[in-house]
């Protein structure tokens, strides 16, 4: 769409230096600690490739668009086990998306994202597979 902005980016919840991995089909990417070079997947795949890499916050990415108006309707966070970090650097208080997606792929990320984005006013109304949807209550 000729309108978008489209920024490649490593998030998390705070700017520091991590390894991205990737494996096979590239669909379970993800980022880990600096010079943890066994990084497997979330579904156990060992990488095939690697590079360092410097993360940031979604805070500072919309920061840094000119053109963003500061209104979010659908937010979605899928990244591979580190979807509570990315959360964590995204102001819930200030930009208040109405509805937002989250993976939580165990039984204690999903635990650990509900027990944090619930007290900024948000409810968990349903689970698909391992995405769980919220809604501001």
């Amino acid at each position: 769409r000729p309108e978008d902005t489209n920024i490649v980016a490593a998030c998390s919840d705070s700017v520091r230096d991590v390894i991205a991995c990737g494996y096979g089909g590239g669909v379970t990417n993800r980022i880990g600690p600096l010079g943890d070079m066994a990084l497997q997947s979330v579904v156990g795949e060992d990488p095939d490739r690697t590079r360092p890499m410097r993360t940031t916050t979604l805070d500072a990415i919309l920061a840094g668009i000119p053109s963003f108006q500061g209104k979010i309707g659908y937010l979605n966070i899928d990244c591979e086990g580190h979807d509570l970090e990315v959360l964590k650097g995204f102001s819930l208080e200030r930009f208040r998306p109405p509805i937002i997606t989250v993976e939580g792929f165990t039984k204690e990320e999903a635990a650990a994202i509900h027990s944090y984005i619930t007290p900024f006013g948000y409810e968990h109304k349903e689970t698909f597979d391992r995405t769980m949807l919220f809604t501001l209550a």
